[in-house]
């Protein structure tokens, strides 16, 4: 715990607190004379040394060159003393990558001396520094069994929103030294940070500020909340913004709105806009963080892009100067590399690399030789920690965090990997967390399902709930008769997903015995004597599709893919099979049809520039709905030209069984649009059927049906702000513990 500081304090015994104090990355142990940066030495002897202390324990006041003359010059160098106090202060300012002309630290005042205006805070608990780690050296991303040990169940403590942090260090509760605590914030009942992914949390660097992206009223946007605060306040300006991340020195909060990367005053005030992006990136790919010298390290699509699938490439802007610098990296087919921490005074960058979902991993870039060095294969997200490690989590393996031994000197994982809970997520980018450099962690535990209604609405929106009782639901299908529903259900016991037959008329219930990590999408066979389920059996960490009966036979497997299979509509018309496969290390998540009276091959139906997922067949097999990108298109079946976009916003279409009209999602509703088939198809202008909170689709599963005779779906009713979307967990001291590998 770090406590805020203007003048230094005497100890009890009249004498000057000498203890370590921090500011920035730095610290500054002043009783041994001793400056680190992210925990390793920096050098800085003799004068500089003792006129930083000075201007450290002075923070905030002006020191006169008088007074530092007097203090740290003898009287017998009085004609060195101007030349000496020039050299002295260049030699500090150069240890701290500071300059005169836009001082961060220390600040000239003309004719009068110096100011050290960066905020100080005394070191409370002590922070551990990096040192060599002496352990043999494993693979990067070992998993450690033994390690789970030290992660105890997190306190859910009678701290709680009207606790956080500031109880723990006021009122006479003050936390042990060294002692890690845990507690956890529930944001404000109408803020959710996403049901499966967020868009980003971020701590200031002391710890104080913490600022997240919350879903509330039918719109993102942006909140800070001070740790020692009970309520949050929406930040101005920051409506449908993502990844929110502070400067170096906490001033300014980044963030991404549309396809800019603008910065503000953590009020809002001040917005600035800071790279205008390629429009590709308005969905969230953008990452960014900051150089200590104000440089700026931020993800774009490179500018060769075209219009092929988008790829993501790192950048650095240097001023008004921009650059690409991981382009030379990129293959030939669809790759990401997300900016993740900036380290080494602005000369290395660390960033994770994907590819496909198992094919990623997390590297270093050097901007003084322009090369690369894997440093985890298998991780996503990436941080450098002053206690040595590197934390990351795997994303195939439960989404658990992993902390490493990291020499930074050598850029390499020197030891075994110790195994953390399981995070949720910012999509592919890197695990909803952030540290201070303080040693608090924050960050989303994994988002379990809660209890949701299983509900009918009309065309006309009244609601008619199923006869099931709440419980942790995801929609997936209606049959053809209208008389049994196919229901992903995740078990509370052990968090496996389910997914069964419910018969609308006995109430019975009969599972498929198949439980699955992640969520399974399912879709039934034209004539109900059997489903399709896209689900991780045989070990793999991705879905693949089985046709499986309700006789207890086997599974069977549909086609054979390494890349994830989703279904998405399975033809009375045509008895063929729609269904996504990716991501394709080439062409992205691309739809593609199996006949389904025989061994006839899979084929490729459509691979586009962009993502195309929830493809769906018009009653009569002769079109396709399918969703790219945030668009909705139809395009006809087997052999249309071209695809002709029907709404500008929205996923999930689906047809009306006369197939004159496409419903689709959008901000939690139903909307529709009239299509009339043909060369040239009529299009109709969208319109709303219906609004409401209900369960949105994602990039693989449509999560709601339409009833056969067209008058009412079945969708997921949300409980008001279930817990799981507005809970945040902290641990104080964190780094202690990590150090201490408990």
């Amino acid at each position: 715990m770090l406590k805020a500081m203007g003048a230094m304090p005497e100890s009890a015994g009249g004498q000057m607190d000498r203890s370590p104090v921090r500011f920035g990355t730095f610290v500054l142990d002043r009783a041994a004379g001793e400056l680190r940066k992210n925990g390793l030495p920096v050098r800085l002897q003799g004068q500089p040394m003792q006129l930083l202390i000075l201007l450290v324990e002075r923070a905030g006041e002006v020191v006169s060159r008088e007074e530092m003359q007097q203090k740290l010059w003898t009287a017998d160098t009085f004609v060195e003393f101007d030349a000496g106090l020039n050299t002295a202060i260049k030699k500090v300012r150069q240890a701290l990558g500071d300059t005169a002309e836009n001082p961060r630290f220390v600040e000239t005042v003309p004719k009068v001396g110096y100011r050290f205006i960066a905020p100080v805070h005394a070191v409370v608990v002590e922070i551990p520094l990096a040192a060599p780690v002496v352990v043999a050296p494993e693979a990067a991303a070992v998993e450690s069994k033994a390690g789970r040990r030290w992660w105890p169940v997190v306190v859910a403590a009678a701290i709680g929103l009207a606790g956080g942090i500031w109880l723990l260090v006021s009122n006479g509760k003050k936390v042990a030294q060294g002692e890690p605590t845990r507690f956890e914030i529930q944001l404000a009942q109408e803020h959710s940070l996403g049901s499966r992914y967020s868009r980003g949390i971020a701590l200031s660097p002391n710890g104080r500020t913490l600022v997240y992206a919350a879903y509330q009223a039918g719109q993102w946007r942006m909140f800070r909340r001070g740790m020692n605060e009970l309520e949050a306040h929406p930040i101005p300006g920051t409506e449908d913004a993502w990844n929110p991340a502070f400067t170096a020195d906490g001033g300014r909060i980044g963030y991404v709105s549309g396809s800019e990367l603008r910065t503000s005053d953590v009020d809002g005030g001040n917005v600035r806009t800071e790279v205008r992006l390629s429009p590709t990136m308005a969905n969230g790919w953008a990452a960014a963080a900051w150089g200590e010298n104000g440089d700026l390290f931020y993800s774009d699509a490179p500018e060769r892009e075209g219009g092929h699938l988008p790829t993501v490439a790192v950048w650095v802007k240097q001023g008004e100067t921009r650059r690409m610098l991981t382009g030379g990296l990129l293959g030939r087919g669809p790759e990401w590399h997300f900016v993740q921490q900036v380290l080494c005074g602005g000369r290395h960058v660390l960033f994770s690399g994907v590819r496909t979902p198992e094919d990623r991993d997390i590297a270093l870039y050097s901007l003084d030789s322009g090369r690369w060095k894997v440093v985890v294969r298998g991780g996503t997200g990436g941080r450098y920690l002053p206690t040595g490690h590197l934390l990351y989590s795997v994303y195939t393996k439960g989404r658990k965090l992993h902390a490493a031994p990291f020499d930074l000197a050598a850029m390499e994982v020197t030891g075994t990997a110790v195994e953390l809970p399981a995070v949720g997520h910012d999509s592919w980018r890197k695990p909803t967390l952030a540290v201070s450099e303080t040693g608090t962690l924050v960050y989303r535990p994994e988002p379990a399902a809660e209890a949701n209604q299983l509900t009918w609405v009309d065309l006309e929106g009244k609601q008619t709930a199923v006869a099931v009782p709440p419980g942790a639901y995801a929609v997936s299908d209606v049959s053809a008769d209208g008389r049994q529903l196919l229901i992903a259900k995740q078990e509370p016991g052990d968090g496996l997903w389910y997914v069964w037959r419910y018969a609308l008329g006995s109430g019975e219930w009969t599972r498929i015995p198949y439980g699955a990590q992640v969520r399974p999408q399912a879709i039934w066979s034209p004539d109900g004597a059997s489903a399709i389920l896209s689900t991780d059996l045989h070990g793999s960490t991705l879905p693949n599709m089985y046709q499986v009966g309700f006789d207890g036979s086997a599974p069977k497997r549909v086609w054979e893919s390494r890349l994830g299979q989703q279904a998405g509509w399975w033809s009375r018309a045509n008895n063929m099979l729609l269904y996504v496969e990716g991501t394709h290390p080439q062409k992205g998540s691309d739809i593609w049809v199996k006949p389904m009276n025989g061994s006839e091959p899979a084929r490729e139906w459509l691979a586009g520039a962009r993502f195309e997922v929830n493809p769906a067949f018009s009653p009569d097999g002769k079109w396709v709905a399918y969703a790219e990108e945030g668009q909705v298109f139809v395009r006809a079946f087997p052999d249309g030209e071209r695809s002709w976009r029907i709404a500008d916003s929205g996923t999930g279409p689906l047809w009306a069984p006369d197939g004159r009209t496409v419903y689709f999602r959008l901000k939690g509703g139903v909307r529709s649009v009239s299509f009339q088939a043909g060369a040239a198809p009529v299009i109709g202008q969208p319109r709303v059927v219906f609004e409401g909170d209900y369960a949105m689709p994602d990039s693989w599963s449509r999560g709601y049906s339409l009833s056969p005779d067209g008058k009412r779906f079945l969708m997921l009713k949300l409980e008001p702000n279930p817990l799981r979307e507005r809970t945040l967990r902290v641990v104080l001291n964190w780094f202690a513990e990590l150090r201490g590998g408990r």
